[in-house]
């Protein structure tokens, strides 16, 4: 049986990354669910090696939409055959408020509510069917050391519409793990990473270079996701390096 991976937001970034060193293993289809199928960054998609015996499939999922996972999932049965999926990653996320909890906006954390919390869940219950029906079913979400309280005092970023919408999801991932006996859930943090997000980011904190690049974020959190299993991570919040993180 081969490998199926679904990720959202693979069309840059981490996701993209992550896309393409899976892509490079035989017999392996990725699903990359994409905001807008129609940008110019779907059709460089086009260009990553495929290995012998894989494939790219691409869907329309939209976080602020409440039917386009559902959608989705129903157009990979009925048009390209898919019975199950292996790994799922929810790896969409918007970073675009800064400042203190005295400053930020209802709007602001709707917005941050809506991208990062609200449409990991939506994927999830879109997509548990055919989870469902994996030998070694695994659900991610793309989080954030910033989302751990246990270090809010090392890591004192002035985001508390992300930190807070992100630490939402971790215990959304969390309770996915204790409520579905089959299914692994864990929350992946893919360090301070060589992407736009990570970029704004470190001139907002007037940092010069970001430390991690896609490459080596992408295959740290790969090998998090290959190692994974009921009994081994799911229920954590694990680093990209493999090294557990507070809550």
């Amino acid at each position: 049986m081969s490998s199926i991976w679904l990720i959202t937001g693979a069309n840059r970034g981490i996701g993209k990354g992550i896309l393409s060193q899976v892509l490079s293993r035989p017999n392996t289809t990725v699903i990359a669910a994409i905001r807008d199928i129609s940008d110019s960054t779907v059709t460089e998609l086009a260009k990553v090696s495929v290995a012998s015996g894989s494939k790219l499939i691409v869907v329309k999922v939209d976080a602020s939409s409440d039917t386009d996972a559902q959608d989705a999932v129903k157009s990979l049965q009925s048009q390209h055959g898919i019975s199950h999926i292996d790994v799922v990653l929810a790896n969409s996320g918007i970073l675009t408020q800064w400042g203190p909890v005295s400053e930020v906006t209802p709007e602001d954390l709707r917005k941050h509510f809506e991208v990062n919390t609200i449409a990991p869940i939506k994927l999830f219950q879109a997509t548990k069917s055919l989870l469902e029906k994996s030998e070694n079913p695994r659900f991610f979400i793309t989080s954030t050391n910033v989302a751990s309280i246990g270090l809010m005092d090392k890591i004192p970023m002035p985001t508390i519409a992300y930190g807070l919408t992100k630490a939402a999801a971790n215990y959304a991932a969390s309770k996915i793990h204790f409520e579905n006996p089959k299914i692994s859930a864990v929350a992946l943090n893919p360090g301070w990473v060589q992407t736009r997000m990570g970029q704004h980011a470190a001139d907002m904190v007037g940092m010069v270079e970001v430390p991690v690049t896609i490459q080596e974020s992408a295959s740290g959190l790969i090998k998090q996701i290959d190692q994974t299993t009921k009994e081994t991570l799911s229920g954590k919040f694990m680093g990209f390096d493999g090294n557990p993180i507070p809550w």
